[in-house]
């Protein structure tokens, strides 16, 4: 997997807490998730530079994703004393994207959305294997269609976790 429902969020996460200057900021995984299924699920998460953006969001898409089990990187945090601790662990499909880096072989904008494109059709191909059955003009159909198929079975929806740098 390249952007979806990778280890990335997870491992990232977990060397945060491991350092010697992490602050336990989980309960706000509490207030996202009472936000999961209403009109307020659309959140932005604003700081000033150097308070933590990417932490959090690191936190919040390795709690939710589908790609691994989160559950002991987040027992001993403050999370795990909340009432619904779990409820949302794991169950979501995230898209973990680093617009930070480019990968090698983008020279351009359009290299770079284009490869970016292709990695994210290659991911629901490989997590939708009856996507296969039917030629899509974007990624955008393919998550519509994906999306479909995700609802109609498990009721899922898609996290993204994209952070953006000045």
């Amino acid at each position: 997997m390249n952007y979806l429902n990778t280890k990335t969020s997870i491992i990232l996460f977990e060397k945060a807490v491991k350092s010697k200057y992490y602050v336990d900021k989980s309960r706000m995984i509490e207030t996202v998730c009472e936000n999961i299924r209403s009109e307020g699920q659309y959140i932005c998460i604003t700081r000033p530079i150097r308070f933590g953006k990417t932490v959090n969001a690191n936190m919040l898409a390795a709690y939710l994703t589908k790609g691994a089990d989160s559950r002991a990187l987040f027992d001993h945090l403050k999370i795990a004393e909340t009432k619904d601790y779990g409820r949302h662990q794991n169950q979501y499909n995230v898209i973990h994207m680093d617009l930070s880096r480019q990968p090698d072989g983008c020279g351009s904008y359009e290299e770079y959305r284009k490869h970016v494109t292709d990695q994210l059709a290659q991911d629901l191909l490989e997590t939708y294997p009856k996507l296969r059955e039917k030629k899509y003009g974007s990624v955008y159909q393919m998550f519509l269609s994906s999306g479909r198929q995700v609802f109609q079975r498990f009721r899922a929806e898609y996290v993204r976790r994209i952070p953006f740098y000045e």
